[in-house]
């Protein structure tokens, strides 16, 4: 069964002046029931909005593709460093008694590595009470706080109507140096920032500031930055704990999905944890300065980018929507580490769909090397920039598929 999701640019928010509207039909991902045939079907009701990151940095010229992506999203600004209202929890459970889910927000505190880890929660009122309900963690990317996520995308709406409990935690801010000019150095003017990072493996190449840098800078950076590296693979983790404890949880059905940084970090955890995650979702963002591992149990990834995102592409050169993406010398060393995580082999299906103004190239990896049933997608969106689209039912379809043993 194909399946297809309604993408809509809306305008950004943040303080981009402005960004493109417009609505197009596209098929992103198929279920592991995948019977090739029938025309997608557009979902019921109004057409779902994209969230966009604003506009890519104008720091400097995109780099090449095979260098890999910078990952200098935009977007809201960090929160500030001063403490907010937080609960305990998505439960109402008295001392000794039993956890119940109660419907609503949840602003949620956690200490992991004796640092304070916030995180929003948000159960619907179709798992209230004792009903054990999948969870799908939703990964904001650099300089994005889980609030802006929870506010402008559509996995609440959908775990309405779908029975899960959405997660949207928050990265911690550090201060780093990146190439964005790619002259080879991170030592130029500008090439310096305070923002929301996850340690997903993305300072393995994008060196922290030193003890006398983050001293230098202006109070309110410095407050927020001036902590350890801190092990954000434990933060995930912590909060599974954290939710088996105080909430009714389905622990073989937990997902996550992720934006730009927050892609890479869901790709780290579908390396480093995948027996706790039963399937992960990277958009705009793939693994970045880890190992690809020899998995414990293989698990099913959904990975897709726009085909003019400037991390990999320029407007002259975007990301080939055929074959020949497989002659880019970083999208082969991609799927390379992405087969070794899934333990799939390298022999795929490719389908097109033209639908709209817009073009879906989709790569599909279903033949497991060790008598798995778990999948490898990767979807590449012509002229989509670095944007999240709104395709929440089609990642939910992938997602809902899969659980762990």
């Amino acid at each position: 069964m194909k399946l297809d999701a309604r993408i809509a640019l809306r305008p950004c928010v943040s303080s981009s002046p402005a960004a493109l509207v417009g609505v197009v039909a596209l098929a992103l991902f198929a279920c592991g029931d995948d019977d090739g045939g029938g025309d997608p079907t557009v979902p019921p009701g109004p057409p779902p909005s994209s969230m966009d990151s604003g506009p890519p940095s104008d720091s400097g010229p995109p780099s090449a593709r095979d260098a890999g992506p910078t990952d200098r999203d935009t977007g809201p600004t960090t929160r500030d460093a001063g403490p907010t209202p937080r609960d305990a929890g998505p439960t109402d459970r008295d001392a000794g008694g039993p956890a119940r889910n109660v419907p609503g927000r949840h602003d949620v505190s956690l200490v992991v590595e004796d640092e304070r880890r916030d995180l929003l929660v948000y159960v619907p009122e179709s798992v209230a009470g004792s009903v054990a309900a999948p969870v799908v963690f939703v990964v904001h990317g650099t300089s994005q706080t889980g609030e802006y996520f929870f506010n402008n995308s559509g996995w609440n709406a959908l775990a309405d109507t779908e029975g899960f409990i959405v997660v949207y935690p928050d990265a911690l801010s550090y201060c780093y140096h990146q190439d964005d000019n790619g002259d080879g150095d991170t030592d130029d003017p500008g090439e310096q920032s305070v923002t929301t990072k996850w340690s997903s493996g993305f300072f393995t190449n994008h060196p922290l500031c030193t003890a006398e840098e983050i001293a230098a800078l202006p109070a309110r950076d410095r407050a927020l930055a001036d902590h350890p590296l801190r092990d954000d693979v434990a933060f995930f983790g912590a909060m599974i704990d954290r939710l088996a404890t105080d909430a009714v949880i389905d622990t073989r059905r937990v997902y996550a999905t992720g934006f730009s940084n927050g892609a890479q970090m869901t790709s780290r955890l579908g390396n480093d944890l995948p027996d706790r995650f039963a399937a992960v979702a990277s958009h705009a963002g793939f693994l970045e300065g880890v190992e690809p591992r020899v998995p414990t149990r293989p698990i099913a990834f959904a990975l897709s980018a726009g085909a003019a995102d400037p991390h990999w592409a320029t407007p002259t050169d975007p990301i080939p929507l055929d074959e020949t993406i497989f002659e880019e010398p970083f999208f082969v060393r991609t799927i390379a580490e992405y087969l070794t995580m899934t333990q799939l082999s390298d022999a795929h299906e490719h389908t097109t769909v033209t639908l709209g103004t817009r073009t879906v190239s989709r790569f599909s990896w279903t033949t497991s090397t060790v008598g798995a049933d778990n999948r490898l997608e990767l979807a590449i969106i012509s002229d989509l920039m670095h944007m999240y689209p709104s395709f929440e039912p089609q990642l939910w379809a992938f997602f809902s598929a899969h659980s762990l043993p």
